[in-house]
């Protein structure tokens, strides 16, 4: 039961990457450094707050790679001031002009419903998207490769097994 729980947790983490890619098309690494540059920080200096390396801070800055979710979790902890809605789809100001309470609550709203209805809304736009199918490609690949893996290990468990009652019973 519980391989089936992390398996569903890692299908929902891809799909939840799936969806952030495809709002991430809009560039979200030029959003990135536009918060660095506000904070006067440098590839380092924001991937040591963010805990990354500044090589996939600057990938992610300069759209060569998509930062995962715990790099955009802890961008906006680190800078509550920076508008969730912005950082996300490109749209509005940067900087948020409500409360500390109300930044976290709004933040903690935007989870997998809220960005299934953006994609939904975006569908016929992102299924022409040549970087979006490659990239849904690339995901189902990686969770092939996931299904292949589990099921290696559990040859090999069943081999173990095997070869240890084959050598008990000699014993």
């Amino acid at each position: 039961m519980l391989k089936i729980r992390n398996k569903i947790r890692t299908y929902n983490i891809y799909f939840v990457f799936i969806i952030v890619y495809t709002i991430f098309i809009m560039k979200i690494g030029d959003r990135i450094r536009k918060v660095m540059e506000f904070k006067n920080m440098n590839y380092r200096s924001l991937g040591i707050l963010l805990d990354y390396s500044d090589g996939q801070t600057r990938n992610i800055i300069i759209n060569k790679s998509v930062p995962k979710i715990d790099f955009v979790q802890n961008l906006l902890r680190s800078f509550p001031e920076i508008n969730v809605n912005w950082l996300i789809t490109g749209e509005g100001e940067m900087l948020d002009n409500v409360s500390e309470n109300q930044k976290i609550t709004n933040y903690s709203k935007l989870d997998n419903i809220e960005l299934i209805k953006h994609l939904l809304e975006r569908k016929d736009e992102l299924i022409q998207d040549e970087t979006f199918k490659d990239y849904v490609r690339m995901v189902m690949e990686l969770l092939m490769a996931d299904d292949e893996r589990e099921k290696k290990n559990r040859a090999l468990e069943e081999l173990k097994e095997i070869a240890l009652k084959k050598y008990s019973k000699r014993g």
